[in-house]
């Protein structure tokens, strides 16, 4: 979102955070590789979590945001990683902990494929699978990947990739 003009303010207001560190944790996740002819309807997924200690499973928000309104179009629950491993210490562990933030792996961006592969004998997928790259990513010298979103299916928390929850979250309030 800042990449594209919108302003920290704005978005700390639309994310609910109070201060500016915490919009360092934010994977920002861009459909680029769309053909030059699309890209006046691209969009963007940003997706938050708070990474800390718990047993249960931490929640976080996947936005949807319209790239030339600079607009939220709709808001998700969505998690990544596993309950008592949703610490920025297990980032790099792969298969149970949260997909890194971007700066954590040195990228601008995330790229989301538009083209499902559909996995439906998979257990925690069953379903569409959205490949994020890059594919693989090194974090403190382990190496990771397989990152992608996919809608919640009924097991609780993801090997990496984003899990969409079907609730949508309350739409975000940006005249307040």
């Amino acid at each position: 979102m800042h990449r594209n003009g919108t302003d920290l303010y704005t978005i700390k207001k639309i994310t609910g955070h109070k201060d500016f560190k915490a919009l360092e944790r934010y994977v920002e996740i861009e459909a680029r590789s769309l053909p030059s002819r699309d890209r006046r309807v691209m969009k963007l997924l940003l997706f938050h979590q708070h990474l800390a200690t718990s047993s249960n499973l931490i929640e976080g928000h996947l936005l949807l945001l319209d790239s030339e309104l600079t607009s939220i179009a709709n808001t998700y629950i969505a998690t990544s990683g596993l309950p008592n491993n949703q610490r920025f210490d297990c980032l790099s562990s792969p298969g149970r902990e949260p997909i890194p933030s971007n700066n954590v792996i040195g990228v601008d961006c995330y790229i989301v494929s538009t083209t499902p592969i559909y996995m439906p004998g998979v257990h925690g997928v069953e379903g569409n699978f959205y490949k994020i790259n890059p594919h693989m990513v090194t974090v403190n010298g382990v190496q990771r990947g397989d990152f992608g979103i996919h809608f919640d299916s009924n097991t609780p928390g993801s090997s990496g990739s984003i899990d969409v929850r079907d609730a949508i979250a309350d739409k975000v309030d940006e005249s307040s």
